[in-house]
């Protein structure tokens, strides 16, 4: 309990008290003695017993097997977060992490060179493929010069005035229609449902090839240098106009062979995608062993003990290693204390606590509520009690060590500046009610008072019923001095 000096306002009080009577805590008063009402602060407190121990720690080993080949450290020893502790050889390690690394990097060679070859391959199936309106402007212009010269050359045979030209010409021009027809349509049709369609090209070759037989054989007795000159341009046109449909029948073919090869060079790059992801899972595996055969510091601390020695061969993790380190970081200490069932629902986390040590006497040291625990300790003989951990906010200037008994007193409520009087100067009446007793001016007055916090000590009257205003309310308002010299505390 803190108690500030008593401000120039208040006012001395006596409380007179029976011989025999008891105060309500039980203990037995002698009449004469004083006490004071002051105004301070009061602290109530629920202290435990317990041993110093650390938050953070921790026990380190390595992840794999192998032969220790270094101990950096030794028991005692202060350590930086990060520093290297202990090592197992690992030359064949670092093979395999610069074997990893190789196939690495071949992986992603392998993946830049099919990615080219894909992009290359779907560069040449856009080319080809934008080839097709061209063939397809080509045909239609070697129809039209077809069409021109056949024309022409039925002109020059009307000159002569033949009257069975018009009807073989005719019925050539109808085969060629035909032909086409059946031509086009059987260059449209996928394969496999072809069968109807090459059935009426044949029909349509055979008809062409008859009325193509019948018109030469009528122009054979009619040659003379300006007809056969326009036979040759017809000639040449057939052959534009059956050179322009190959093409664009090859055409298709390649479409559907570049458009295979992209499918080909996609699977390609997929599987060198494939290979570069094992490669870096083989690389990172080969990194994880290379670093579980190297113990660091996880934090700044002190080395409490080592458990090898260079030399030793460690079992790995899946064959049940034990720690090889024992690592603590003293600025973490705390107070692991046990608090009683009774007591414990009054602690809070964050509620400030006060330390001493058994090994230092008179040194305390201030600290807080980290930790409440939901479940009792176990103890004998029916107690039961709470686990705390109280973090030291401020170390003393002394050497702490795990394992120190400490005791603790948490501040679990507090009232600033209020108005105090000891616990053995208040009384209670037939009714359980708090009262005190005053002598003014030689007469002895019962006084009720409203009580509050108490921390077995003093306890806090409450505005409206304590003592300094009880007893201006028997009128000393005035002349106060002279009233002030008449009263005592007397029990």
């Amino acid at each position: 309990m803190r108690i500030k000096p008593v401000v120039a306002a208040l006012v001395m009080v006596a409380v007179m008290v029976g011989v025999s009577a008891c105060n309500p805590f039980g203990s037995k008063q002698a009449p004469g003695q004083q006490f004071e009402v002051t105004r301070g602060d009061l602290t109530v407190k629920v202290n435990g017993n317990g041993k110093i121990g650390v938050a953070n720690d921790i026990r380190l080993g390595f992840g794999i097997g192998g032969k220790v080949a270094q101990i950096s450290v030794k028991k005692g020893d202060m350590v930086k977060k990060g520093v290297v502790l202990a090592k197992l050889e690992t030359d064949s390690l670092e093979l395999a992490k610069s074997q990893a690394q190789v196939a690495l990097s071949q992986a992603e060679v392998t993946v830049t060179q099919a990615e080219v070859a894909l992009k290359t391959a779907e560069r040449n199936l856009k080319s080809t493929m934008d080839k097709e309106d061209t063939l397809k402007l080509a045909l239609l212009d070697a129809r039209i010069n077809l069409d021109m010269g056949r024309n022409n050359l039925s002109d020059t045979l009307k000159t002569y005035n033949w009257d069975t030209f018009e009807t073989v010409d005719s019925e050539l021009n109808k085969a060629r229609t035909f032909y086409d027809y059946a031509l086009d349509g059987s260059q449209q049709q996928p394969a496999g449902i072809k069968g109807d369609w090459d059935l009426l090209l044949q029909r349509a070759t055979e008809r062409l090839e008859s009325a193509q037989a019948a018109y030469d054989n009528f122009l054979a007795g009619h040659a003379n240098e300006k007809i056969n000159l326009k036979k040759e341009q017809v000639n040449y046109a057939e052959l534009a106009v059956a050179q322009a449909q190959k093409d664009i029948a090859d055409l298709a073919d390649d479409i559907a062979l570049q458009t295979a090869q992209v499918d080909s060079a996609k699977e390609v790059a997929e599987q060198a995608r494939l290979s570069v992801d094992l490669a870096r899972l083989s690389l990172a595996q080969a990194q994880k062993q290379l670093n579980e055969a190297t113990i660091t510091a996880p934090f700044d601390g002190v080395i409490v003990s080592v458990d090898a020695k260079e030399g030793d061969v460690i079992a790995g993790a899946a064959l049940g290693s034990k720690p090889v380190i024992y690592l603590i970081d003293p600025a973490s200490m705390e107070v692991n204390a046990e608090i009683d069932e009774i007591e414990i629902a009054k602690v809070r986390l964050e509620q400030p606590a006060t330390v001493s040590l058994d090994a230092a006497p008179g040194v305390q040291f201030s600290g807080k509520v980290n930790h409440i625990s939901m479940v009792p300790i176990q103890k004998q003989a029916g107690v039961v009690a709470y686990e705390v951990k109280v973090g030291l906010a401020t170390l003393p200037d002394i050497q702490l060590r795990v394992g120190m008994s400490a005791t603790v007193d948490i501040a679990v409520n507090e009232h600033r500046s209020v108005l105090l009087i000891p616990n053995r100067a208040i009384r209670f009446d037939e009714l359980k009610k708090p009262f005190v007793e005053v002598t003014m001016n030689e007469q002895v007055k019962r006084l009720p008072v409203a009580v509050g916090l108490s921390d077995g000590v003093n306890t806090e009257i409450l505005s409206g019923g304590n003592v300094l205003l009880a007893t201006e309310s028997q009128g000393f308002r005035k002349g106060r001095a002279s009233a002030r010299n008449n009263l005592k505390l007397m029990p």
